[in-house]
């Protein structure tokens, strides 16, 4: 495709950076935000208006969906572009595990710390509904 003022081609480069697919994830996350925050809340009777909204908008949980899709497209780009490099998985492997363990391991934290001082059973404070042990912690990894 020629650019219309130089007239220049211009090649798709695999390792460029497309802003407008990071907007569109951005997207996808809002979609998911107001499923879960505004969408699922809302009563289903047909007297409220509100539930005309909860109609309206019963299919942004897909935003899940466009999210896992548009990352798998970007994570395939990234392994097509260092397809030629000769390590070539490892340094992907330890990249991802640089970016998601971290957050990980905070998550661990958290649902620990919770458990040692919100649960009844663990000494804590025993008006947190929310924290009622229903299943393992173990089972939040």
């Amino acid at each position: 495709m020629a650019d219309p003022v130089t007239g220049e081609s211009q090649a798709f480069a695999l390792n460029q950076r497309i802003p407008e697919l990071d907007g569109l994830r951005g997207f996808a996350i809002l979609l998911v935000l107001f499923f879960h925050c505004l969408s699922l809340p809302i009563a289903e009777l047909r007297p409220n208006p509100l539930a005309y909204v909860k109609y309206a908008t019963r299919l942004t949980w897909t935003g899940v969906d466009l999210f896992f899709v548009l990352s798998g497209f970007l994570i395939g780009g990234i392994l097509v572009d260092a397809r030629d490099s000769p390590r070539y998985f490892p340094v992907f492997y330890f990249r991802r595990a640089c970016r998601i363990l971290p957050a990980y391991i905070a998550y661990l934290l958290l649902i620990l710390v919770s458990y040692r001082y919100f649960l009844p059973s663990h000494g804590g404070p025993s008006t947190i509904a929310e924290f009622e042990p229903t299943m393992p912690w173990l089972s939040y990894c």
